[in-house]
């Protein structure tokens, strides 16, 4: 996973910042896409194989990001733990899959790669912002053993679960994704 690519792409968007070092200039950026949004380009690295042997391997592909200061991070140090302590940065590195929780929650004292939690497992109380940056689920995981089969039956009921575990996500400062949703009649 070379990082060349996503670091020339920041510096096209961003060619005030060659001039300046990382530490001063990262912190003032261009979003990737948009010019009026410093949201940071969500990275998804889905784990196919065994996490743990890959995981070490992500971290040092990762390094020339670091080191420029591209990569969001929590601090746990911070004087403001949890949320507070998330500093925004222009790459958000989300690991996704096979991805084991254990090594990313013990990437300590600074973790710059974050875990995409289950939706559908948030109010269990393992996940927070400091270790999750996203909550993700597959569609008809939504309504659990509700036993809804893809049709328009029953939408209603996953649309208001799927409301409430949104919610509860952005709550904890966590974005959202749910994959393989079912095209509603009158949404073209």
């Amino acid at each position: 996973m070379p990082a060349d690519p996503l670091i020339e792409i920041h510096k096209l968007r961003n060619p005030e910042l060659e001039s300046a070092g990382a530490a001063e200039a990262t912190p003032f950026y261009r979003n990737w896409l948009y010019d009026n949004s410093r949201a940071p380009f969500q990275l998804l690295l889905d784990f196919k194989t065994d996490g743990a042997e890959l995981y070490p391997h992500v971290v040092d592909a990762l390094q020339p990001l670091r080191d420029l200061g591209l990569l969001e991070y929590h601090n746990e140090t911070s004087a403001n733990p949890g949320y507070a302590s998330i500093h925004a940065r222009p790459i958000r590195i989300t690991c996704t899959g096979k991805c084991p929780l254990e090594l990313v929650a013990a990437q300590l004292p600074i973790r710059d790669i974050f875990f995409d939690a289950p939706l559908v497992d948030l109010a269990s109380g393992r996940y927070n912002r400091a270790v999750s940056a996203m909550a993700s689920a597959y569609w008809d995981d939504i309504a659990g053993s509700w036993g809804y089969k893809r049709t328009n039956r029953g939408q209603g009921t996953k649309l208001d679960k799927f409301a409430e575990l949104s919610e509860l996500a952005r709550a904890q400062g966590m974005s959202v994704r749910v994959w393989d949703t079912p095209r509603l009649a009158g949404t073209g």
